[in-house]
């Protein structure tokens, strides 16, 4: 990624800054202290019930609020559409990056759901769970320069809520 122009090196500076800033222990926090104070309104049960909607487009409001304001700071001249547009323009080199990962999880209810429900479990004294998929991802010869050619991994860790009904604990 990047250093090929002026463009490229901005790119590379804010996907730096956001790095730092979803590691941050305040950006952590934040998240923790919104899942403890939201997680008892949900329910292990396919149904979605109108409330976690609301729930919901809080958490989102506030991470990306979070997000801009530290970007902010961090980068004098930034700007949210410009980094979106070029965002969109590396969509496709973006897409295998931890970074690219974590800003589609923030958007993504069913894992929005997935940490609420592990806060609750942890609450009522449960231990968090782990659920670990692996796949294979296809390599192609000419990405592999020496050595020996092994299919890349592709790791998906995600909390698993108990499989017995939280709202009875």
């Amino acid at each position: 990624m990047g250093g090929q122009n002026e463009d490229d090196d901005k790119f590379d500076t804010v996907i730096g800054a956001l790095e730092e800033i979803m590691m941050d222990d305040e950006f952590q926090g934040m998240q923790e202290s919104f899942a403890i104070q939201h997680c008892e309104a949900f329910d292990d049960s396919d149904e979605n019930k109108l409330v976690y909607t609301d729930i919901f487009k809080k958490y989102t409001e506030l991470v990306e609020g979070y997000v801009e304001r530290r970007l902010k700071q961090a980068i004098a001249d930034f700007s949210m559409q410009a980094f979106m547009e070029m965002l969109t323009a590396r969509e496709e080199e973006m897409q295998s990056t931890d970074v690219f990962d974590m800003l589609v999880s923030f958007a993504d209810f069913d894992t929005f759901k997935d940490i609420m429900l592990s806060h609750k479990h942890q609450r009522h004294g449960g231990s968090v769970q782990l659920s670990v998929k692996v796949s294979q991802v296809a390599i192609h010869r000419d990405e592999q320069e020496d050595g020996e050619e092994f299919p890349d991994l592709n790791l998906d860790i995600t909390p698993v809520p108990s499989p017995k009904k939280i709202a009875g604990t």
